[in-house]
């Protein structure tokens, strides 16, 4: 389907996407009623993985460079994780967090906080995989390390498209199936929590002196798993979250209505205050 066909839904239509299941785990989890501010704690987390994204090209430049010769598996020989870009990502994530800091409201306030947190984990997670990767060069090639790319891209693409189908069913009430239920995530969830947990116990209990062909085999699985688990957790949740805070920045004032917010309650003082002096 098309992507702007979501960008054109009526008011009526874009209330619907809040019967999805995983959008009600993502309202639960990041709006919590009771939720307690904390913004000095929160500064000094960010600050701390900012620095941290600084950090990790230094120690891939030790990968590289070091000589140890008990590793478990080789060496890599080629850095894929220069310091330009951590510094290409801190700049992003500046970037974005002005661009944040601009579009909100009292009304999206939590949902841009989850955003910025979501944009440094992701950060992480990438800089993380160009270190594996990094070792699986050395021991499966080039090619190896394509197909796991390609397979991993293939996994967005097709979880991606499968989500969005699942969003048009709901929102615009077409013929079909969902062809993402609550209880197939549960049950995929499941399967790779337990293959890794059997994983960890096997290296821990039944081989205690790994070799090094099941160090090949066991680090880039486990690397495939976690990142499968990722992408799913990010398509499933994120793009009907964010879809919807798109539709609440589009419809915002009758979000407001039909929620019984004041303009105050709904947009801030801050913001009526701006608009006042237009």
């Amino acid at each position: 389907m098309e992507i702007k066909k979501f960008f054109g839904a009526s008011f009526e239509q874009s209330r619907v996407i809040e019967g999805d299941q995983f959008l009600k785990w993502m309202i639960n989890d990041v709006e919590q009623p009771n939720h307690e501010d904390k913004p000095v704690l929160i500064v000094l987390l960010g600050l701390g993985t900012l620095y941290g994204i600084y950090l990790l090209p230094a120690f891939a430049h030790y990968l590289v460079t070091g000589n140890n010769k008990k590793s478990l598996i080789s060496l890599p020989e080629i850095n894929l994780l220069p310091n330009w870009v951590a510094i290409g990502e801190i700049v992003i994530f500046i970037l974005f967090w002005l661009l944040s800091r601009f579009l909100r409201r009292r009304y999206n306030n939590l949902f841009w906080r989850h955003m910025n947190v979501n944009l440094l984990v992701l950060f992480v997670m990438l800089e993380f995989n160009l270190i594996s990767l990094m070792f699986f060069q050395k021991e499966w090639g080039i090619f190896g390390v394509l197909t796991i790319i390609t397979l991993l891209l293939v996994t967005t693409i097709v979880s991606v498209k499968k989500q969005l189908g699942n969003l048009e069913i709901i929102i615009f009430e077409t013929d079909g199936n969902s062809k993402i239920t609550n209880k197939n995530v549960k049950y995929a969830l499941f399967i790779i929590g337990l293959v890794i947990i059997l994983l960890v116990l096997w290296k821990i209990f039944l081989s205690k002196n790994i070799d090094k062909f099941g160090g090949i085999i066991i680090i880039p699985l486990m690397f495939i798993i976690l990142n499968v688990m990722t992408i799913m957790l990010e398509v499933l949740f994120e793009i009907p979250y964010i879809l919807l805070n798109f539709y609440k920045h589009k419809y915002s004032e009758e979000y407001r209505i039909a929620e019984g917010k004041t303009p105050r309650e709904w947009y801030g003082p801050k913001h009526l205050k701006k608009e006042s002096l237009r």
